[in-house]
């Protein structure tokens, strides 16, 4: 375990508070510069092309504070870029921990950035161990490579559309194994000042969202159905519906079809007035896009219609899905498996990434499942699997 002097406990009157050191990373001082010599060049250059709107305001031709708004309105983004440069390059990282929650700090001298989040509110607290990427690729050596961040993710709350997990960030751009032993004061506090219990994953380079403490509670945004036997255990997940299943596809694609339907009504009505010939690309063109719509939402009915019952019987697993159409089941027996964890299909939607559940075999390629469900659903789903198969993560 790291030693706890890699911070100061500094006392609150709020709670408690955790000083992290300045992040020694190599460039970061000089990524920070670049960002404030951009503010500046940018400031520049918006002086000189707006000199002759506020210029003579200042020298004497009478005060116009429209003028003054225009120079203003350049001076915030120069503030705003030495801000974060600030932060970035010579900022330390702060976490306080109060009776009802925890707030993560960024600081430097006057200048702080904060992110709140109630202990209630926190369905897992994960720790991104996955370093940082260039060029969509992980660094795998030097001091960039061991980057960790600690994510506190919310619960989904009754009759929220929107199902992708949303996180708080506490802590980033630190060692993993400092961050990993300041998640664990985080978790220790919650449970002895609130009496909440918060579990704890982590996030590799790949996505893939592993439980660290065997299996955790089942989150309160699933709707799953778990029975355990002599043999393992079964999960039913029925139905999640189409505008929570769909995962915000459903009502795109509805909102996407009402808009073709209006091109597609003009286009129609201009058939007696310029004939049909001339009116084709017109009508065309918005088939077209009426059909891409009518595409995403037949994919959207699908994954709001699909249930599933997950079965580990001994030494096998398996999964049977039904949406519209036929069953579909799948096995594997235990000695096939690899690996069994939550990880990111692909798909993106608010440009973040849809996670599913992943079966890697040892042979072959990996099976994903059950994009509908919501990140903390899939990662208890997957602790499930493992622990009643005895595989690994």
């Amino acid at each position: 375990m790291i030693a706890r002097d890699t911070w100061v406990v500094v006392p609150d009157t709020r709670g408690t508070r955790y000083v992290l050191p300045p992040r020694e990373l190599p460039w970061l001082k000089g990524i920070a510069a670049g960002l404030i010599l951009m503010g500046v060049v940018f400031e520049g250059i918006y002086i000189s092309a707006t000199a002759s709107m506020w210029w003579p305001s200042l020298t004497g031709g009478g005060f116009d504070p429209f003028a003054l708004v225009i120079l203003l309105f350049g001076v915030f983004p120069v503030v705003f870029l030495t801000g974060v440069a600030l932060l970035i390059g010579w900022g330390h990282g702060e976490v306080l921990i109060t009776d009802t929650g925890v707030v993560g700090i960024d600081r430097f001298g006057p200048i702080r950035f904060r992110r709140r989040i109630a202990f209630d509110d926190i369905e897992r607290l994960v720790v991104d161990t996955g370093g940082v990427k260039i060029n969509d690729k992980p660094v795998t050596t030097g001091p960039w490579a061991d980057v960790a961040g600690l994510t506190a993710e919310r619960k989904e709350r009754a009759g929220a559309t929107n199902t992708t997990s949303k996180g708080t960030m506490l802590v980033l751009g630190y060692p993993r194994e400092m961050v990993g032993a300041l998640c664990e004061e985080i978790r220790a506090r919650a449970g002895m000042s609130a009496g909440v219990e918060i579990g704890v994953s982590t996030r590799e380079a790949d996505g893939a969202i592993l439980c660290d403490e065997g299996v955790p509670v089942q989150p309160a945004s699933s709707t799953g159905v778990v029975e355990r036997h002599a043999e393992g255990l079964t999960i039913s997940l029925p139905a999640r519906g189409f505008f929570k299943g769909s995962k915000g596809m459903g009502l795109f694609s509805f909102i996407w079809m009402v808009f073709c339907s209006v091109f597609l009504v003009f286009a129609a009505s201009s058939v007696p007035a310029n004939g049909f010939v001339d009116a084709l690309p017109f009508v065309g063109f918005s088939l077209m896009f009426m059909s891409v719509g009518v595409v995403m939402f037949f994919i959207a009915l699908r994954m709001g219609r699909r249930r599933a019952v997950i079965d580990v019987a001994g030494e096998d697993l398996v999964i049977t899905r039904q949406s519209i159409g036929e069953p579909k089941t799948q096995s594997w027996h235990r000695d096939e498996i690899a690996r069994v964890a939550a990880g990111p299909s692909g798909m993106e939607v608010n440009n973040r990434p849809v996670l599913e559940l992943q079966i890697h075999p040892r042979t072959g390629k990996k099976v994903g499942l059950f994009r509908e469900r919501p990140d903390e659903e899939l990662a208890w789903i997957a602790a499930e699997i493992r622990a009643a198969l005895g595989v690994g993560s």
